[in-house]
């Protein structure tokens, strides 16, 4: 436990993923965060329309804080700052918003992340469609 770091350890989820065969999505969420709590609302209300996109995906689901520890991701063999892991991924933005989540294969790699602004969060079909592991 630290107060000045928020530790993320894929490596279990990582291991499922490949032993699966799925790809991860990894989902932050603040939880001071008031388009998060619009997202998970969202999830939840179309939690059966939606829960076969999620069955063939490995999900983690991070809850920090906007204004909280800094956040850490642990892999196999290597620690990453949020920049640093962002970088390892393909992630090109320079800014970091809330709610988010990148659509990863099992080596690391981005396939898609969640485009910026409600209208691709809160739609069910556009939801989707991004969670698709095709082309959007």
């Amino acid at each position: 436990f630290s107060l000045t770091e928020r530790l993320v350890d894929l490596r279990p989820a990582l291991k499922k993923a490949r032993s699966e065969g799925k790809p991860v999505l990894l989902y932050m969420g603040a939880q001071d965060c008031p388009p998060c709590r619009r997202y998970e609302a969202f999830l939840k209300e179309h939690q059966d329309e939606l829960g076969a996109v999620y069955e063939r995906l490995t999900l983690v689901e991070v809850r920090s804080w906007i204004e909280g520890p800094k956040l850490t991701f642990r892999t196999e063999n290597k620690r990453y700052s949020l920049p640093e892991f962002k970088a390892a991924l393909g992630d090109a933005n320079k800014g970091f918003t809330w709610p988010f989540w990148w659509l990863i294969s099992q080596d690391l790699r981005q396939i898609r992340q969640l485009p910026q602004g409600s209208k691709h969060y809160l739609d069910v079909e556009n939801h989707k469609r991004l969670l698709q592991l095709g082309k959007p």
